[in-house]
């Protein structure tokens, strides 16, 4: 059995680039959106984010999945948050596989930062730190896996099996798994 992310979680991981610090577009506040005259909603501070995410999709979509690159992309969702906490680890660790709970740097591959920004977003003000180990978990990346990739291709749909925490206190958070 593969434990690698990349071939469990193919289309997904691949669309999830721009959410890694070092290729993705950056953040983008309101004004500076509007200045861009986008065409496009603001979708929040991640919008170049999630626009560049689109575009990753779209030429996954032409190259590998013609018939079937949205029913692939629900499936690989579907699966991983079916998957045991282990999935999770592994999504944003240093090997991307099953397992491996040692992250990403924050700044250079790692999901944390883009997790924090639509965490704080979402919830207020929790200071976080992207180089505090205890100040990501991988229910923030569930979290930016549902509001920025599911809510996106998917929209009004539920996601079956997740439900999004109503808090953004850490403390909540079981961090023993």
């Amino acid at each position: 059995m593969n434990n690698s992310i990349g071939l469990k979680y193919h289309i997904l991981h691949s669309i999830t680039i721009p959410f890694r610090e070092e290729l993705g577009p950056g953040l983008c506040d309101l004004d500076d959106f509007e200045e861009r005259q986008l065409p496009e909603p603001y979708l929040g501070q991640l919008t170049l984010c999630i626009l560049e995410l689109v575009e990753r999709f779209e030429v996954t979509k032409r190259v590998d999945y013609h018939n079937n690159g949205k029913e692939k992309l629900r499936a690989e969702i579907l699966a991983l948050y079916d998957a045991d906490w282990a999935h999770w680890w592994g999504f944003n660790s240093v090997s991307r596989t099953v397992i491996d709970k040692e992250q990403q740097d924050p700044f250079c591959g790692g999901l944390q930062c883009s997790c924090h920004v639509l965490w704080e977003e979402a919830f207020g003000d929790y200071d976080l730190d992207c180089e505090e180990e205890n100040h990501y978990h991988p229910e923030m990346l569930k979290f930016l896996i549902k509001r920025c990739v599911w809510d996106i291709f998917f929209p009004g749909e539920a996601l079956p099996n997740y439900t999004e925490p109503s808090s953004g206190d850490l403390t909540l958070l079981d961090f023993s798994v």
